[in-house]
């Protein structure tokens, strides 16, 4: 294994946002300076070095440390791609599964089909622990939180949350978009509040990627939950195998677009650009829910995911190349989502209140909640240029002009 004296040699690491940088050219095709690592399938960074491979979250611990983690290592918010130091750190195998989001109601509450209750209960070493029966799902996470509390410490996460969304549902619960029993199920299974996000991740990543959208919708029917969809696409008409056809319909015409050897590739380039996207966009809806605080892996059976397995499959070399890409694909999203959060959030807000918006409101939504943002990091740049006037003791004599 490597040590850290060698790896220090071989990589920069950035604490501050979690980045591996080359400090040598170990390869015709690194430079100094590019960023290591690629995603596995899993969704974690790994990065190779002397011939072998190494998770990154576990090369960050080792580069700070100067030792190799005895136990596993846990990401505080759960998102696998996020190697800051801040949001590292070393876990047993016990820990690191009670930070844990899931997506199906709360945790550590199940209904009881004998006794027709809820029932409470939490895994302590290796055991299941019994904690009642109560009337509503409510109560059985109350009982569920209290015992996480006192038996995994720190690392409990009694609540389905990685971040504090507390302000965020509150304003879905104010516009009536929580379901009555507060998170319990809504049509088709999954809460209207990660419907409303899922398809508002669909939006921003297309927008932000220059595809159409004709709409939005989370008015459930038959055949989907919500649905993100594109200026050729009937919303009233739209079926999980009318999403597939169309997805092999525009691959095969790229197909036939491809030069034969001697012609000319410019078209060839447009198409994995083009492909790549619609991948991205596919995984969106996934990504948002993770950011979202909603542990719900891109379901292998879903209809997003065999969609942009068929754009995959389109620009990689290998059936066995596609999960790769799409993985890939799924953590570019997540960058796009994580700076464009505000436009995921207000485009959730307005599907809670009107749930179908047209992709004029969508824009606007999208341009509002940006203008929003750059007005919020251009307060950030000041507050930190008038921090940094005062300590030299050069403060302007009218505030606000510089």
């Amino acid at each position: 294994m490597i040590s850290a004296e060698r790896l220090r040699e071989l990589l920069h690491y950035d604490p501050g946002t979690g980045a591996f940088a080359w400090r040598v050219i170990t390869s015709r095709k690194i430079h100094v300076g590019d960023v290591a690592g690629h995603p596995s399938t899993q969704g974690y960074l790994q990065i190779g070095a002397d011939r072998k491979l190494y998770q990154a979250h576990r090369l960050a611990w080792l580069y700070m440390t100067g030792e190799w983690p005895r136990n596993q290592i846990d990401h505080i918010n759960l998102d696998k791609s996020d190697n800051r130091w801040c949001n590292l750190r070393e876990a047993t195998h016990r820990e690191n599964q009670a930070n844990r989001a899931t997506l199906f109601g709360f945790k550590g509450a199940s209904w009881d089909k004998t006794y027709h209750k809820w029932r409470a209960q939490i895994s302590c070493n290796n055991k299941k622990r019994h904690l009642g029966y109560f009337e509503t799902q409510q109560e059985a996470a109350v009982a569920y939180a209290e015992a996480a509390k006192e038996f995994q410490g720190e690392f409990a996460r009694p609540f389905n949350s990685r971040v504090n969304l507390a302000p965020f549902l509150s304003g879905l619960r104010d516009l009536g978009a929580a379901p009555a029993r507060d998170f319990s199920f809504g049509t088709g299974g999954l809460l209207a509040s990660v419907i409303a996000i899922h398809e508002a991740g669909h939006c921003v990543v297309a927008r932000y990627l220059g595809l159409s959208v004709a709409g939005v919708t989370t008015a459930a029917t038959a055949d989907y939950a919500g649905l993100c969809f594109g200026p050729d696409t009937d919303p009233n008409k739209v079926t999980p195998t009318v999403l597939r056809e169309e997805a092999e319909r525009r691959c095969n015409d790229a197909m036939e677009l491809f030069p034969l050897p001697g012609m000319r590739r410019e078209c060839t380039a447009s198409w994995l650009v083009h492909a790549q996207s619609l991948v991205m966009e596919s995984v969106a809806g996934f990504a948002a829910e993770q950011l979202g605080g909603f542990d719900r892996e891109l379901e292998s059976g879903s209809t997003d995911y065999a969609v942009a397995k068929l754009y995959a499959r389109s620009v990689v070399m290998s059936d066995e190349a596609v999960p790769s890409f799409v993985e890939s694909c799924r953590i570019d999203a997540i960058k796009i989502l994580r700076d464009h959060w505000l436009a995921v959030e207000a485009i959730t807000l307005a599907l809670a209140e009107k749930k179908t918006l047209d992709g004029v409101e969508i824009d606007a939504i999208i341009f509002a909640a940006e203008g929003k943002a750059a007005h919020q990091t251009e307060l950030r740049r000041r507050e930190a240029m008038v921090d940094m006037l005062r300590k030299v003791g050069q403060v302007p004599l009218i505030p606000g002009i510089w």
